[in-house]
């Protein structure tokens, strides 16, 4: 979208990208559906880092409400947590691989900010510590593909 040579192809790509099942799902509150989104991250997760999972899961910490963070993240299609080069590189491989893809992503980005998750005591600690993943300064040696491969290793 950031290439289309028109305001009217941005909007049409837009369209199309918004009116997939998963981001269609978050968009019209389809609690069906984002209930079977957040399960397919939380056994994902599960299969990762079952000591993050534990942490987000437990009512004891954070448990249900870790759904907020989750919606923040699948109704802004990771607008707000990824730098804009990272949502780049992900919405162009989502359109070519599907919903599955942003789920991978969701994972890679929870791995990503593990460390600091585990430190969290409430949704608003959580999203936080997200949004905060966008706000990193990158290093001139960092690889710009990271969290790229994070996502493709979440795939195997």
């Amino acid at each position: 979208m950031l290439n289309l040579d028109s305001a009217a192809a941005t909007f049409i790509a837009l369209a199309n990208v918004l009116n997939r099942s998963l981001p269609l799902s978050f968009q019209s509150h389809d609690q069906g559906a984002q209930s079977s989104v957040y399960q397919l991250v939380y056994q994902t997760l599960a299969t990762k880092s079952p000591q993050l999972h534990k942490h987000l899961s437990d009512p004891a910490t954070i448990g249900p409400d870790f759904d907020t963070c989750l919606n923040d993240i699948f109704m802004t299609l990771f607008t707000r947590q990824l730098s804009l080069d990272d949502c780049a590189r992900l919405w162009d491989i989502y359109v070519f691989e599907g919903d599955g893809m942003l789920i991978h992503a969701a994972v890679a980005l929870l791995l990503e900010c593990e460390m600091s998750l585990l430190g969290t005591r409430s949704t608003t600690d959580c999203q936080k510590v997200l949004e905060g993943y966008a706000k990193r300064i990158p290093q001139p040696t960092q690889d710009n593909d990271a969290f790229i491969r994070r996502v493709r290793d979440i795939t195997q």
